[in-house]
């Protein structure tokens, strides 16, 4: 039998003739019709690129035209600083021409921070703190860096690194808006890195009404500032006090108030209120409240009443307000005690805040044309309508903000550069031998183009800008930055006018009637894909044919194989009976 291995063939075992070579090269002669679509698919997909590449120019050509033609485009501005080492400047949309004075006082800067130095390895702490908000958790395997990792990794709007021992903190925010927060929530994290800082709280305390003389305070009432003065607290932004005697003489209700002015974090444990009173002194438990000026929330503090006194009462508060105020609000009702109450206010925090502030969250500080401008980024687009000034260092600069002649000059020689490439292709589509040479709708634009420019041709000599013999422009960009310096409305109307006859609102009526979505541009693109498709589908239909004549002359040569190698076996067979006989 004849050998056979999908998809080759072992041709002419039997019969010693090669048939695969004649079925190949009778295929290559039926083939012929599949090759001449091909060849004619090409020549349609050549025309094709080439309206493409036409359609490309000539929307680059429209697109700078749009952009030459926004009313305001032949009016711009440009802002410059007389001092590019103090500020920077832009003028936008809403500038007017002027000038300005501007010194810069300080820049806005971003709140940096700064631990203790640090042995390497874990360091052995445990805790959770916070910053700006966001919960950091620490374990005792925790090296520096893994506490920076983390820090960086709670997205809190702040970057941290290690530099010599040293855990870095900074806010992302310049100015004040972006002053760091941060506190210890469980442990002691911050504190014992040496992050935060320690400082002193202190109040003032005034008689509202007559009260009975107090060994604590002067005698006839008044003020006195050394009631809590000198106490020390652990501060930053987490702070408190403990232990501390708030005197209170008898008689009404009472209030205690304390302003914290850096509105940061408070912990107040075993504070004594005492009554001032005898034996017989008593107040509410529930009596003393916090409150804060940012929220207005009421707190009712944690306390304890011991005896029957009531002589103490201890304190757990937490909050964070940039203004805070403890208040008893109850009555205190000793016996023995006369007089009405007592006011304690304005106490505050002094102190750094942190132990090793590096950098103060600070705010920009201008002034210009004589008005102070604080603002919390180095730029500022708000204090001169319209003008964009980048702070860059302190010192004093001069601001002009004036015509930008050279932007309008390079928008108007982008379009004279986007005409231009607009003829080289067509050049190159159209030349001898190329893929449209003769095409009658190509030459119509490359005709229409030429003659709507020359008809322009003395206006357009006035700016600056002369045509070629190859109908190309050329721009004398000195000249052009004359005639804007001159008269930039009258520059404008060569181009485009309220009664739309300018070059450009005409190139544009053009340039529509080509390549919009209805252009006869996109007529033939359509036209040359349908050709296209129809000529893909013809050689789809013609090569199932040639696999089906291919299939076909292949089985035929194979059952001739087959019937030559049966009559090569019956004649094998009779040559032996003929020896055996």
């Amino acid at each position: 039998m004849v050998a056979y291995i999908a998809p080759f063939q072992f041709t002419g075992l039997a019969s010693g003739f090669d048939w695969k070579a004649v079925v190949d090269r009778l295929m290559e002669i039926e083939r012929r019709p599949v090759d001449l679509l091909r060849m004619r698919q090409k020549a349609f997909e050549d025309k094709l690129f080439a309206w493409q590449s036409i359609a490309s120019v000539l929307g680059d050509l429209k697109a700078k035209l749009e952009e030459l033609g926004v009313p305001d485009a032949f009016y711009r501005l440009a802002a410059v600083s007389s001092d590019p080492a103090v500020l920077s400047a832009s003028a936008g949309s809403g500038a007017t021409a002027g000038v300005h004075t501007v010194e810069v006082r300080a820049l806005a800067l971003n709140q940096t921070v700064a631990s203790d130095s640090q042995p390497d390895g874990s360091l052995g702490l445990s805790g959770t703190f916070e910053v700006n908000g966001r919960q950091v958790e620490v374990t005792s395997a925790d090296t520096l860096a893994d506490i920076a990792d983390k820090i960086n990794r709670a997205n809190a709007g702040v970057v941290a690194w290690v530099v010599d021992g040293r855990l870095v903190v900074r806010s992302l925010t310049p100015g004040t808006a972006g002053a760091l927060s941060m506190r210890d929530v469980s442990g002691t994290v911050l504190q014992t890195l040496g992050v935060l800082g320690s400082g002193n709280l202190a109040f003032r305390a005034s008689y509202l009404k007559s009260v009975a003389p107090d060994p604590l305070y002067p005698d006839g009432g008044g003020e006195f500032t050394d009631g809590l003065e000198g106490t020390d607290i652990t501060d930053g932004l987490s702070f408190g006090y403990s232990g501390t005697d708030l005197g209170v003489p008898g008689g009404g209700p009472a209030t205690v108030e304390v302003t914290v002015d850096l509105g940061q974090v408070a912990n107040l444990t075993g504070v004594k209120l005492v009554s001032g009173g005898g034996p017989n002194s008593s107040y509410c438990a529930d009596s003393l409240e916090v409150l804060t000026s940012t929220d207005g929330v009421n707190f009712v503090s944690q306390g304890s009443v011991s005896g029957a006194n009531a002589r103490q009462l201890t304190l757990a508060f937490t909050t964070q307000a940039r203004y805070v105020k403890f208040r008893i609000t109850k009555n205190f009702a000793p016996a023995d005690q006369p007089g009405d109450w007592l006011f304690l206010d304005e106490g505050y925090v002094y102190g750094t805040g942190f132990k090793n502030l590096l950098q103060p969250a600070q705010d920009a500080s201008v002034v210009v044309d004589g008005i102070d401008v604080k603002r919390g980024s180095n730029v500022i687009s708000d204090a001169v309508p319209g003008v964009t000034l980048s702070l860059k260092g302190t010192g004093s600069a001069t601001v002009t903000v004036q015509p930008d002649v050279q932007a309008v000059a390079g928008e108007i020689e982008a379009v004279i550069k986007a005409y231009n490439a607009v003829l080289d292709r067509l050049g190159t589509v159209l030349a001898k031998g190329a893929v449209l040479q003769g095409d009658t709708s190509a030459v119509g634009i490359q005709v229409a183009l030429r003659r709507l420019v020359s008809g322009y041709a003395d206006k357009l000599r006035e700016l600056g800008i002369a045509s070629a013999l190859d109908g190309k422009l050329s721009v004398d960009a000195g000249k052009l930055a004359d005639a804007l310096q001159r008269d930039p409305a009258a520059v404008r109307a060569v181009f485009f006018n309220s009664e739309r006859t300018g070059l450009g609102d005409r190139l544009l009526a053009m340039l529509g009637g080509w390549i919009g979505i209805t252009g006869s541009i996109q007529s033939t693109e359509s036209s040359l894909n349908r050709t296209i498709s129809s000529i893909r589908e013809q050689i789809e239909t013609l090569e199932r044919r040639l696999e089906v004549r291919r299939q076909v002359l292949t089985a035929r040569f194979l059952e001739m194989e087959r019937a030559l190698t049966l009559l090569q076996s019956q004649v094998a067979d009779l040559s032996r009976l003929a020896v055996q006989q």
